[in-house]
């Protein structure tokens, strides 16, 4: 036979042999029959059933071939010589082997390919995705279980990459699945929600001496669940999550209802409860209030909530409740009660509670304030606006942007004060700033001259917010029952509700003299060396060094005066019908009053060589040092207080 035939024949053989192999052929390389042999061999996946669909390939040529079931393969027509074989699939390590290929004859070669790892976090919470301890959680494909630890997490350990089936069970939940894909980044993480398994939770909430027992609202405290009872005052809560929980009945007018149940899965669990009616409010009414601020009873037994209960106050109904609580109420005093003792009415709305009734006295707001060159009043917003020579310099403007609700304001020489309807108070400005008093609250009124400030307290007590003088005589010991406070630049003054008068401070103008027998006064005020008190019957006392020099104790008729105010070295007072006086120093014209004025709704103090007054329509009137830069912007509208 001739060689061409042989190699022909050769060639045929090699062809069927490799369409009758396990395994696709491999792809031969050119050369020569006689230079050549075969690889056979099985290539395994670790932990696998099937090993079919791995990739073999003799690195640097074009060999290939893929394993069946069994792993098995071969590559025919290999080129004579060493090579490295490579097994490969995805989710696999690469497996490599040196195989000998000799001609004519078949290398035999065993892979085992490891499975590529990652890392499987779990995490189980409860439907309020609170962490679940004690949950089982299991890897269906693998059957390994693990416990939760009390953060609710569970590590599954190392695992080949692919797709899995995670469950978390616990005894009393309905069982959650999840499925989650494993990579080989450092975690892949699946979380788990447990429901609790559900049961009903019915009953009865009645009301002590009623027919009709609807609107009662019952709440489930531990989960937040509420419901309300009908008229025979039967109610349900449906699929409720198993476990023990505190019911709660309430009702305005009626002490609260609470009772423990457990509730177990698909079985109704059954409570019932009586809301007793509350006994008869407890009032405690502070001595002060202020118009527009806020006005905190306490007591006892108002009830959790507001329900049918009404306040008045002075015969005017409050129409702004701030909080309700069983001990405490809190509401704002309507801003067109006129200041006065009044008698505040609380009504249940239901005739088996009895009203509760107490006195407050009402304070009026202070709008408007002037110092020697500046002024700041309340607009109807309840803003502050501040003008005049009032400069950055000294820390008034601009005005703070904490400020807000604003009920009265006084103005120091460089410094303001601005009272805040929740009686709190805010002090700015000044070359030296002093701070408010830590914890200072319950403030009702503020006034302030020169370098001094004070603060009365809803109790009758006063507080010193700035002074004079390191040196000075604090605020008297024991000092209670006040009912207005008017600073001075070098001293303090207080009315008490009884009439009398108390001055303390540096007596260099002879203030602390305080008159005999002056033991009905109405109303203070005071220049900077002179103190003014107007008694019940329309007359008034005048004392210390300007009551002579400034005749200033050279009082005009006060009959049917409601304020008074006092500037540098003048004194004003505003009579109800809105007409005004003024007496003392006139060298700038301060007592020299603008023609047709009689609508004053309030006067200013402390103005120096010139005088203030605010009209019902809420615009201003100066008369005196007319310095324009000193006088407030044409136009500007204020709040007005009740008279």
């Amino acid at each position: 036979m001739s060689l061409a035939r042989t190699s022909w024949l050769w060639a045929l053989l090699l062809v069927l042999s490799a369409c009758t192999s396990d395994s696709p052929p491999s792809t031969p390389d050119s050369g020569t029959p006689g230079q050549r042999g075969q690889v056979a061999g099985q290539a395994l996946l670790q932990g696998a059933a099937s090993h079919e669909g791995i990739l073999l390939t003799l690195q640097g040529t074009e060999h290939r071939a893929s394993t069946n079931a069994e792993g098995r393969f071969t590559l025919e027509a290999v080129p004579e010589g060493t090579h490295t074989l490579v097994a490969q699939k995805p989710g696999y390590r690469d497996a490599t082997q040196r195989v000998q290929v000799l001609a004519g004859e078949t290398a035999t070669a065993t892979l085992q390919l490891t499975a590529e790892l990652g890392e499987l976090q779990g995490l189980v919470i409860s439907e309020n995705a609170a962490p679940v301890p004690g949950a089982r959680v299991t890897l269906l494909e693998t059957g390994t279980t693990r416990t939760t630890d009390e953060q609710g997490s569970v590590h599954l350990g190392a695992i080949a990459l692919g797709t899995y089936t995670v469950v978390a069970e616990k005894e009393g939940h309905v069982r959650a699945q999840e499925t989650v894909r494993v990579t080989n980044v450092e975690f892949s993480r699946v979380t788990l929600t447990l429901q609790r398994e559900r049961g009903s939770l019915s009953g009865t909430a009645l009301l002590e001496g009623a027919t009709a027992h609807d609107g009662t609202s019952l709440t489930l405290l531990e989960n937040g669940a509420t419901t309300t009872a009908n008229a025979q005052g039967h109610f349900t809560f449906t699929s409720v999550p198993t476990g023990t929980y505190t019911v709660q009945a309430r009702r305005a007018l009626y002490a609260d209802a609470r009772q423990s149940v457990e509730v177990r899965a698909n079985t109704p669990s059954q409570v019932n409860l009586t809301l007793n009616r509350l006994q008869a409010p407890e009032l405690i009414v502070p001595a002060l209030a202020v118009q527009r601020g806020h006005l905190r009873l306490t007591g006892a037994h108002f009830g959790t909530e507001q329900g049918s209960h009404g306040i008045t106050l002075g015969g005017v109904e409050v129409d702004e409740y701030l909080a309700w609580s069983d001990a405490e109420v809190v509401v704002r005093v309507p801003e067109s009660l006129a200041p006065g003792v009044h008698e505040l009415v609380m009504t249940s709305g239901v005739s088996w509670r009895p009203d509760v009734t107490a006195s407050v006295r009402v304070l009026r707001q202070q709008t408007l304030s002037y110092s020697a060159n500046w002024g700041m009043g309340v607009l109807p917003d309840n803003t502050l606006t501040v003008w005049g020579s009032a400069h950055a310099s000294n820390g008034i403007t601009p005005v703070p942007s904490a400020l807000s609700d604003v009920v009265s304001v006084a103005a120091g020489m460089s410094f303001a004060v601005a009272l805040q309807a929740d009686g709190s108070v805010i002090k700015w400005g000044g070359p030296e700033p002093i701070p408010v008093p830590d914890g200072l609250s319950d403030v009702v009124a503020i006034s302030a001259s020169g370098t001094r400030a004070l603060a009365l307290k809803r109790d009758g007590s006063v507080v010193t917010l700035a002074a004079g003088s390191a040196e000075e005589t604090p605020v008297p010991e024991g000092l209670r029952g006040v009912v207005a406070i008017s600073a001075g630049p070098f001293h303090g003054m207080a009315l008490k509700a009884d009439g009398t008068v108390a001055v303390w401070g540096q007596d260099v103008f002879d203030l602390q003299g305080v008159p005999a027998g002056l033991q009905d006064a109405v109303a203070i005020a005071n220049t900077s060396n002179s103190a003014l008190a107007l008694r019940a019957d329309g007359s008034a006392a005048v004392w210390g060094y300007g009551a002579a020099y400034y005749d200033l104790a050279s009082t005009p008729d006060l009959s049917d005066v409601v304020e008074v105010a006092g500037g540098e070295h003048h004194y004003m007072a505003l009579r109800s019908s809105g007409s005004v006086l003024a007496w003392g120093n006139s060298a700038f014209g301060q007592t020299t009053l603008p023609s047709g004025l009689t609508d004053v709704a309030a006067v200013a103090g402390q103005a120096f060589n010139k005088s203030l007054a605010l009209r019902w329509n809420g615009t201003l009137a100066n008369w005196g040092d007319a310095t324009p830069a000193n006088l407030p912007p044409p136009g500007l509208v204020l709040r007005v207080p009740a008279r």
